[in-house]
């Protein structure tokens, strides 16, 4: 989704992240995460729990998302961690439904 779809109000915000998100910058301690609002968060992640994580893909899902770019700004070991739950507890919730 471009930029063009973030509603006036928080279009600075938007635009703050972007110009000043660092990708060298990540981590659980990472000072991006300044820039991040709670309407980014609401409209643009999935976070959360396992079960958070699949009642977001569902709610995605029913407004008529088909794909989703997993991006994840950690350190490589934390990757490899939020893949295996992925894999484990929310995906196989998916393939039962056929979605």
């Amino acid at each position: 989704m471009g930029i063009h779809a973030v509603p006036e109000e928080h279009l600075p915000d938007v635009q703050a992240f972007r110009e000043k998100y660092d990708e060298s910058d990540v981590g659980h301690k990472t000072k991006n995460a300044s820039l991040i609002t709670d309407y980014m968060v609401d409209r643009f992640a999935v976070v959360g729990t396992p079960d958070d994580v699949v009642a977001r893909f569902e709610t995605l899902q029913e407004i008529g998302v088909e794909k989703v770019i997993v991006a994840m700004p950690f350190r490589l070991e934390e990757r490899y961690e939020i893949i295996e739950t992925l894999a484990r507890e929310v995906m196989p919730r998916f393939a039962k439904t056929g979605a």
